[in-house]
């Protein structure tokens, strides 16, 4: 699975923003969309099909979109994160 992370704007030290690219914009983007997706499992009482990390995992990957070769692959594993598809599947 893959998400943004190249030309990421984000907040920059002292007080600023810079363009930064790299898995430290990527893995933000990733922990959010994993927090949605809990956030919506505790408030509809644990009636989603989120039981587990595997649980998750999985509906991670049939929620993303399909990149490079079809289905699974090497580059993209199982595609690009889609987080308002997660959250409505």
């Amino acid at each position: 699975m893959v998400a943004p992370g190249d030309e990421i704007t984000s907040c920059y030290p002292p007080r600023g923003y810079a363009v930064l690219s790299g898995t430290s914009m990527a893995t933000p983007f990733v922990s959010g969309v994993v927090a949605l997706a809990v956030a919506k499992h505790r408030k509809m009482g644990g009636k989603t099909p989120l039981r587990t990390q595997q649980d998750l995992i999985e509906h991670l990957c049939r929620t993303s979109a399909d990149a490079g070769q079809t289905g699974f692959d090497p580059l993209y594993g199982c595609g690009i994160i889609d987080p308002a598809k997660l959250i409505q599947g």
